[in-house]
C-alpha cells in the first residue's frame, strides 16, 4: 500500500525484547509512532490513514510499519495507559490538523467515529488487546476524549435539541485548549483556527441576522407588500442566540448606551492618563474606570470585600512603582477572575450573585472594558468563561437560563466590539433631542458590515512552536 520503506530501527531499539523502560526510552517510542502518523498522512489518502489508524489503536492489528506495531506493543507491555493516551490523543491531533490544512473535514468525524466501535466493549483472552481495551473504554470516559469531541464543530440549529446547550459555546472550550501550554501543539493549533472559524461565523450570523430583522422592522407598517415579498423570496436568517428577537434591542442598547464616546474611546483615554502614575493610584483609577454598578446592600458590601478590596490589595509590594503595561495586564486578568472564578474553578461568589439579578448587562459591560484596556486579557477571560461553561454544564438549560443569558449577551458584546465586524447605528426620525435616549431605541435602524480579515503576520504553527520551545528551555 505505501510504495515507500520506513526506516529501520537501531540494533535493540523498539524491540520486543526490552525487560525495562530507561530514560527517554518511551519518548523515543512515541516518536516512532508519532512518525508513522506523520509520515503516512502526507503520502497516504484519508481512508487508508484512518485504516491504519484502526489496525493499531483500535484492533491491535499490523499496520505497513512493524516497528510502530511494535512499539505500542511496548508501552502495553510495560502497563504505561497515561503515556497511551497521550500517545493516541497526539496522532489524533496529529491527523486532524493536517485534514484542516487540506480541507479534508469530514475524515475527523470518520476518525473519532472509531471509539463508538463495539468490539472495544467485547471482551478477549488476548492480554494486550484486553489491556488495550481496557484503557480505550477508560479514554472514551475521559475529559480527555470530550475535549477531543469539540473538534467535531459546532452543532446545527435542527440537532441543538439532541445535544447539551453548551455545545453552542465551544469556542471558549477551545480557547481555552489552546491557551494551555502543555497540551500538544497540534491540539492547540486546531483548537485556536476551529475557535477562531466558529467565532467568525457566530459574527456573520448575527451581523446578518439583525441586518435582515432591522430591515423587517422598518418595513413593517410603511410597505406590507414589499415587506411580505421579501419574506417569500428570501430564506429567513436564522438566530444564532436563545435571547429571541429582542437581540436585536440588545445590540441597539449596547450601542446607543455608549451616548457620544464609545467605551473603545474611553479605555483609550484611560490608559492615556497613566503616565507617571504609581500602580497604587492606577489600581484606584482603575476601580473608577469600571464604573461598579450600585446595587442593593448585599451585593455592595459583596463588592466592596469581595473585589474593590482584592484589587486595592493586589501587588501592594508595586504601589509606589510607576505603572507598566505588565502590571495593568496583571490586574486585568486578576480582576477577570474575580468576577467570573473562584480558586477551585467554580462560580466566585460575586459572579453567582451578579447572575440572580434580572439584567447581566453591567457584568458584561465590566468585563468588555477590562479587555480593552489589554486585548491580551480577552484570552484569560475565554478560559474562564470555559471553566463556568464546565461548571454549568451539568445542568439542564432550565436550571441554568440566567447563565445561558449571560453568554449570549456576552457573545453579542464582543461581536459588535471585534475589529473585523463594524456595527453602526443610525436614527431614523427627526429629533430635537441633542442626546441619545436609550430607552427609545424603536428610532433606530442598525447596520452591520463584515470586514475582510486581514493576513496573519506570523504563521500559526511558528508562533505555537516558538511557544513551545520556549517552556522547555525554561523547564
Amino acid at each position: 500500500m505505501s510504495g515507500f520503506a520506513f526506516s529501520q530501527p537501531t540494533p535493540n531499539q523498539y524491540t520486543e525484547e526490552i525487560t525495562e523502560l530507561q530514560t527517554g526510552s518511551i519518548e523515543q517510542i512515541q516518536q516512532r509512532i508519532y512518525g508513522f502518523f506523520l509520515e503516512i498522512v502526507r503520502r497516504y489518502t484519508p481512508e487508508q490513514v484512518i485504516h491504519q489508524f484502526e489496525n493499531l489503536f483500535i484492533r491491535y492489528e499490523q499496520v505497513d510499519d512493524p516497528v510502530t506495531f511494535r512499539s505500542l506493543g511496548q508501552i502495553i507491555f510495560f502497563n504505561q495507559e497515561t503515556e497511551f493516551r497521550n500517545t493516541l490523543l497526539r496522532c489524533c491531533y496529529i491527523l486532524i490538523n493536517n485534514w484542516r490544512i487540506t480541507s479534508n473535514y469530514r475524515y475527523t468525524h470518520l476518525l473519532i467515529g472509531l471509539f463508538s466501535d463495539p468490539s472495544i466493549a467485547q471482551p478477549t483472552k488476548t492480554t494486550k488487546l484486553k489491556t488495550l481495551r481496557i484503557w480505550l473504554q477508560n479514554f472514551v470516559n475521559s475529559p480527555d476524549y470530550q475535549s477531543l469531541l469539540l473538534f467535531l464543530g459546532r452543532p446545527s440549529s435542527s440537532s441543538q435539541s439532541k445535544t447539551n446547550w453548551s455545545d453552542r459555546f465551544t469556542s471558549y472550550l477551545l480557547t481555552s485548549q489552546y491557551a494551555d501550554l502543555s497540551k500538544p501543539v497540534e491540539q492547540r493549533q486546531i483548537a485556536d483556527a476551529l475557535s477562531r472559524k466558529i467565532k467568525k461565523q457566530f459574527k456573520f450570523d448575527l451581523a446578518m441576522y439583525t441586518a435582515r430583522l432591522g430591515r423587517k422592522t422598518a418595513s413593517a407598517g410603511t410597505d406590507l407588500q414589499s415587506n411580505s415579498r421579501l419574506s417569500s423570496q428570501s430564506k429567513p436568517q436564522e438566530n444564532p442566540t436563545s435571547l429571541g428577537d429582542s437581540i436585536l434591542n440588545l445590540v441597539k442598547t449596547i450601542l446607543t448606551r455608549q451616548g457620544s464616546t464609545s467605551y473603545k474611546n474611553l479605555a483609550h483615554q484611560f490608559l492615556e492618563q497613566l503616565k507617571g502614575v504609581t500602580f497604587q493610584e492606577f489600581k484606584q483609577k482603575f476601580l473608577e474606570y469600571l464604573d461598579l454598578p450600585n446595587y442593593d446592600a448585599e451585593i455592595s458590601e459583596l463588592f466592596q470585600f469581595g473585589f474593590v478590596e482584592k484589587i486595592t490589595q493586589f501587588h501592594t509590594s508595586c504601589d509606589r512603582q510607576i505603572v507598566m503595561f505588565g502590571l495593568i495586564q496583571t490586574t486585568c486578568k486578576r480582576a477577570i477572575q474575580l468576577l467570573t472564578i473562584d480558586e477551585q474553578k467554580n462560580p466566585s461568589d460575586l459572579f453567582y450573585f451578579l447572575l440572580t439579578r434580572d439584567n447581566p448587562m453591567p457584568l458584561v459591560i465590566m468585563l468588555l472594558k477590562i479587555i480593552l484596556l489589554r486585548r491580551e486579557s480577552r484570552l484569560h477571560l475565554e478560559t474562564c468563561i470555559a471553566e463556568l461553561i464546565k461548571f454549568y454544564s451539568q445542568y439542564p438549560e432550565d436550571e441554568c437560563r440566567g447563565f445561558v443569558n449571560f453568554l449570549d449577551i456576552l457573545n453579542v458584546t464582543l461581536a459588535i466590539y471585534e475589529d473585523d465586524t463594524d456595527y453602526s447605528i443610525v436614527r431614523m426620525t427627526e429629533s430635537s433631542e441633542t442626546t441619545t435616549d436609550e430607552s427609545d431605541t424603536d428610532d433606530y435602524r442598525v447596520f452591520s458590515i463584515v470586514k475582510r480579515p486581514r493576513p496573519m503576520s506570523k504563521n500559526i504553527s511558528e508562533s505555537l512552536a516558538k511557544l513551545s520551545q520556549k517552556k522547555k528551555s525554561t523547564s
